[in-house]
């Protein structure tokens, strides 16, 4: 059977959809056991596979037949905390993302899809480099001249460290191209600063995550299979 929110294959045994977290109609409680414990453990396993990235919390509303077919953690901030995400489903391709106070939106219609631009790389800050030698050489050379230096070396050496480290980031851009548009309605990677209290706007400006590289791979042969096979597509993406 399938979800009657969401359209995702599910069982009778399976009170909530774990793609969507809607409740099962159908659904009966077995013979035995609380209803407390088991909309409880049926709970946890929802959240357990889910929403355990906070993803759901900023999905939009699905319309009427809408089914997600794949989605991407694309986009991480550290400070302050955020996760953005690139939703793709049998009608829309969808950027969401959402912090304590704020929330964003980007999307494109499936059908309107032109042209993709992806880029994954390494970002070097070299001024950044040349500080945390300058660093490193300072405390060498004040750990030399006082008394007791050694803790001044220890500390310009974590310093330093911690500005190369931040020097060197792993980085990508995506551009999600619309024959009904003139610009990207979905770029990220590059381009926005955020005010106090749009922590969300920070994913626009963002840090690969682990399914970014299979997000740049892989998006363009699924939006390519949902234009010309349909729903068909569905189930091979899904799996």
């Amino acid at each position: 059977m399938y979800c009657g929110s969401c359209g995702n294959k599910i069982s009778e045994q399976t009170e909530f959809c774990p793609a969507c977290g809607a409740r099962n109609s159908q659904y009966r409680r077995p013979i035995g056991g609380s209803i407390e414990n088991e909309l409880n453990k049926r709970r946890e396993e929802y959240m357990s596979t889910y929403t355990r990235d906070n993803r759901s919390e900023s999905m939009p509303v699905l319309s009427e037949g809408e089914q997600v077919v794949k989605s991407y953690n694309c986009a991480n901030v550290r400070f302050p905390r955020c996760n953005g995400y690139l939703t793709v489903t049998n009608k829309r391709v969808i950027f969401h993302a959402s912090a304590a106070t704020s929330n964003i939106n980007k999307e494109v219609q499936l059908e309107s899809v032109s042209g993709l631009d992806c880029y994954t790389g390494t970002n070097i800050n070299f001024f950044g480099i040349l500080v945390a030698l300058a660093v490193f050489v300072g405390s060498i050379a004040l750990a030399n001249e006082v008394r007791g230096g050694g803790k001044y070396l220890i500390i310009g050496i974590l310093i330093a460290a911690g500005i190369a480290f931040l020097s060197v980031q792993k980085t990508y851009f995506l551009k999600v191209f619309s024959s009904k548009a003139n610009n990207s309605p979905i770029s990220l990677g590059a381009g926005v600063r955020s005010l106090a209290g749009n922590e969300s706007l920070y994913t626009l400006r963002c840090r690969a995550t682990n399914e970014t590289t299979a997000m740049v791979m892989e998006l363009g042969a699924l939006i390519s299979d949902l234009q010309t096979l349909g729903d068909h597509a569905i189930e091979k993406w899904k799996k």
